[in-house]
């Protein structure tokens, strides 16, 4: 009986080697598909945020255009208020051509008119015998006076529809546009300094985080755009620096104080742009 049962176990044993065999391969293989499967996610998960980053850049384009657009409304503005245009200066009329003489050469010389712009000859000249007179040229264009040039306003001053504040906010967008980052963020911060109450300083605010943004630098972008509320209230880019500010936050893994921000863009501003962007971005942040 314990000759049989070792037979038993003796032929039981390959089977059971050849089945711990199979369940590594098994084991092996399904991790190997996990692996790849995780790889296909963090590709996905690059090209999602590539995407987005290319998306933030033409959003931040279309804003640049719509604030050109603002500035030239407000140029067509300000010229419609100083009645159109400057005028155009008149031009002086010529010169009448004085017409050929008809009177006789032996006429007494008081008895013919004397032409405009011709002073009288001396006594001298006028007890000489008469010169004939020459013939009349023919009129061309070319003989007729040219109208005067029009001379610039006096003080040298030059007259144009934008004022100084705006021609210092279109170049830091300039710069801007450019990729020109630091130098904007500059430009920017000047704005904001000198003209604190101008219509335009909340948007120079805002565009003080996209530079910090593009650069990556996201922890003071954060801070800038939440400058936009607490300063400028009122300002229109108040939807779209929330909506960046929670944006630049999950950047920083401040993930709480992300969807602060994207919750308050849609309790505050629920029928901006932007709310329906952040009313997305917590929905995925919230998925597991």
């Amino acid at each position: 009986m314990i000759a049989r049962g070792l037979r038993l176990a003796g032929a039981a044993l390959p089977l059971l080697l050849l089945g711990c065999v199979v369940e590594q391969r098994d084991f092996e293989a399904l991790r190997d598909q996990v692996r790849l499967q995780q790889k296909q996610i963090n590709d996905l998960k690059a090209r999602q945020e590539e995407q987005a980053l290319r998306l933030d850049t033409l959003n931040n384009g279309f804003k640049i255009l719509g604030d050109k657009a603002e500035e030239n409304g407000r140029r067509i503005d300000g010229i419609e208020e100083r009645g159109g245009n400057l005028g155009a200066v008149p031009a002086p009329s010529p010169a009448p051509v004085p017409a050929a003489s008809t009177a006789s050469p032996a006429a007494p010389a008081a008895s013919a008119p004397e032409p405009p712009g011709i002073k009288p000859l001396p006594a001298e000249a006028a007890l000489a015998p008469p010169t004939p007179a020459p013939a009349p040229e023919p009129v061309l264009l070319t003989n007729l006076p040219k109208a005067a040039s029009i001379e610039p306003p006096p003080g040298g001053e030059v007259i144009s529809a934008a004022s100084k504040s705006e021609k210092h906010y279109a170049g830091a967008l300039a710069l801007f546009s450019n990729r020109e980052y630091s130098q904007a963020t500059a430009k920017f911060q000047e704005f904001v300094a000198e003209y604190p109450d101008h219509k335009l300083a909340g948007n120079a605010q805002y565009w003080i985080g996209e530079c910090y943004y593009s650069q990556r630098r996201f922890a003071e972008a954060a801070d800038e755009f939440a400058k936009v509320e607490r300063l400028f209230p009122a300002s229109p880019k108040v939807p779209g620096a929330l909506y960046k500010r929670g944006l630049s936050l999950w950047e920083i893994k401040r993930t709480a104080d992300a969807q602060a921000a994207m919750q308050r863009l849609l309790d505050k501003y629920t029928q901006s742009d932007e709310a329906a962007k952040a009313r997305e971005k917590l929905e995925r942040w919230k998925q597991p």
